[in-house]
Formats: C-alpha cells, structure tokens, sequence
C-alpha cells in the first residue's frame, strides 16, 4: 500500500501545474503544506502522513508543472517524515522507500539510529546487497557463477564466456517481468548486430520456476544471442553483484574487470561504445 501511495504522488507530481515559474510554485506549495501541518496536529501520526500525501496529489493535479522542482519538494517532505518519525513503524516505511538506492555507509548511518532499524529484515536485505554491489563495483573483477545454457541440458560457467576476448554486457532478466522484457526488446536487441563483433551479449535469465519459462520468453523476444539460465533466487548469481531489482545490465571488459553496471535504456549503447572507443 505505501509502494502504490509514493508512485500515485510521484505520478501526481509529474502531472504538474500551470504557467508559473519555479519560485512561485515552491512558495504556493510551501504555503498550503503549512496550512495542512497546522490541520493535522492532532491527528494520528498516521492520518497526518495520509493528509499531506493527499495535500501533495492536489497541488500535483495542475497542468505544465516542473517536473524537477515538485520532486524536491516530494522527497524533502518524505526526508522530513523520516526523521520526524525515527524509531516507529510508520518512520521504518518511510525510510524504506529512501534506503533502497544507499551505499553501505549511509544504510549503516541509519540502521544505527534505533533497534527497529537495525534489526528490520528489509533494512538488512539492503544493506546485503549494497555490501555485494560495493565488492563488485566499477573497478572490480566479476564474479563467477555457475548455469546452465539454453537448451538446459548443457552445465556452463559464466567465465567461459571471456574465452572469446570480447567485452561482455551481461543482463540479468526474469520472464515474469515486464521492463526486463522491454529492456531486452527495445534496447538489447536493436544493438547486438551492430556491436557482436566487438561485444558478447550475455542474457542471464534468473529467478524463474523453470527454465522452459525463460525458453518461451526467449523465443517470443527473438534473443539470438547467448543465454544463460540460473534458475530460482536461491543461489542466484544476482546476490554476489547486489541486485535487487530487474532487469540490471553490467558490462565487463575483456580483462574481467566491471567497466559499468546498473545500466538501462541508452545508457547500455553508450557505455559500450566508450568501452570500445566509438566515442
């Protein structure tokens, strides 16, 4: 429910509002979050938070808004709420929807702010993955893993794939999800043409109930190039790279060393021709 309330007030603000420049719309918005704090002292910490996000959606339903100034104004108030609310359940939500994109430094910050954060399981799955994504960083050598090839029948390691003295842009992707599926259609495919000779797409299918769903995603996408498959998240090759969230493109130099990751849309063609020297 809090996931779908943050998306409905960041679509909200993205709507926008009508001709005025971006000081007049700080300050009229400044002004009515005002007016709502004063109404709302005596609700519930709870109702508080449900009668500023609703106060936000209003501001947010006019027209030609700019799109850069509501968004800080968004993310100051959810700062705000965080740390008006550290230590209760309410403040624990919040700051999930912040501490999903923090490095192991700033998570360590906040996990040590009360015991409710330092024992949260989804404040320690964050801090699991920003450790691993630290470890294999820009700079880093890859990390091995273990799958299977297409057809399924075949046991493979990912470092075979280096065999052919090429960069490798390796994408982990599931079946079941939509942007992995428009990621590899819209941004994958239309380059591997240009770029195989010089680059060896890798699609890592991960996360699946079984292969034959990742087999007749495949199909239906065209993917003519490598693909690899690991599985369930059991043991997934995601978890030593840190990802949480798919679809999430790496690419590796032909000395194995991580060039760029948490690569999407154009960014994947232009990291590959920086890595090539087309730039």
């Amino acid at each position: 429910m809090k996931k779908f309330i943050y998306a409905v007030v960041v679509a909200a603000l993205f709507i926008g509002c009508g001709q005025k420049n971006d000081n007049e719309n700080a300050t009229e918005i400044a002004k009515a979050l005002s007016k709502a704090k004063q109404e709302q002292r005596m609700m519930s910490p709870e109702a508080q938070f449900e009668a500023r996000i609703n106060e936000l959606k209003k501001l947010g339903k006019r027209r030609d808004a700019n799109k850069d100034s509501l968004q800080a104004v968004y993310d100051a108030y959810l700062q705000e709420q965080a740390n008006a609310h550290i230590g209760d359940k309410l403040g624990l939500q919040i700051t999930h929807s912040l501490c999903e994109e923090f490095n192991c430094k700033q998570l360590d910050s906040v996990m040590n702010l009360c015991e409710l954060y330092k024992n949260d399981s989804i404040l320690n799955v964050y801090y699991t993955a920003a450790k691993a994504a630290e470890a294999t960083g820009v700079g880093k050598r890859y990390v091995d893993f273990e799958c299977e090839e297409r057809r399924g029948d075949v046991q493979t390691k990912f470092s075979n794939m280096f065999k052919h003295n090429k960069p490798v842009l390796l994408t982990f992707w599931t079946s079941s999800s939509i942007p992995s599926r428009n990621e590899l259609r819209d941004y994958i495919k239309p380059i591997v043409q240009t770029y195989r000779k010089k680059v060896l797409f890798v699609s890592a299918a991960v996360w699946e109930d079984t292969i034959y769903d990742a087999q007749r995603a495949a199909s239906e996408l065209e993917i003519v190039w490598p693909m690899l498959y690991s599985g369930k998240k059991t043991n997934s090759p995601t978890t030593p790279y840190g990802v949480l969230r798919l679809p999430y493109t790496i690419l590796i130099g032909r000395d194995g060393i991580i060039k760029a990751r948490g690569l999407r849309g154009a960014e994947i063609e232009a990291a590959i021709k920086k890595e090539i020297g087309m730039n």
